[in-house]
């Protein structure tokens, strides 16, 4: 079994923490926006690979995918870690942010499934884990979109 993991939202908090404790066990595919962070931190670790994708933009993140899913043919384990937070009241949310929350927050993971969920199914192995959080349970005021995307 090759021991590949993809995280998403790798450059920082608890993506870059992780992509570091499993370096050496894993070859570990950090995915972010800011992969110069990921670099900065583990730029000694041959076991880390940043690659960038902002996963707000569906057309890129499938085409990173597809180069991923080329090179490495199958990649057995996922976290779904990204997370965009918007603080607004919804009276002065703006669309276009409300929906880069989303793209990124629920249906980014839902797109990265898909696209992984192929080869898992066809080697009968796989495993995801999505992040989520408590914020659907207690949305704070000002924090509605990012709620949303979260539930």
């Amino acid at each position: 079994m090759d021991r590949v993991v993809l995280i998403t939202g790798a450059s920082s908090g608890v993506g870059l923490a992780l992509a570091g404790h499993l370096a050496g066990r894993y070859r570990v595919i950090a995915l972010a926006r800011r992969v110069e962070r990921i670099r900065e931190h583990l730029e000694h670790n041959p076991a880390v690979e940043a690659v960038r994708a902002d996963l707000a933009d569906e057309r890129q993140t499938s085409r990173v995918l597809d180069g991923l899913l080329e090179r490495f043919g199958y990649i057995p384990f996922l976290v779904n870690n990204a997370g965009v937070s918007l603080k607004a009241e919804i009276a002065d949310l703006d669309a276009r942010q409300a929906g880069r929350c989303m793209q990124v927050n629920a249906l980014s993971p839902l797109l990265i499934m898909r696209k992984l969920l192929p080869g898992m199914r066809e080697r009968n192995f796989g495993r995801i884990v999505n992040v989520t959080s408590g914020a659907p349970l207690n949305c704070s005021p000002g924090f509605g979109a990012y709620s949303a995307s979260k539930a």
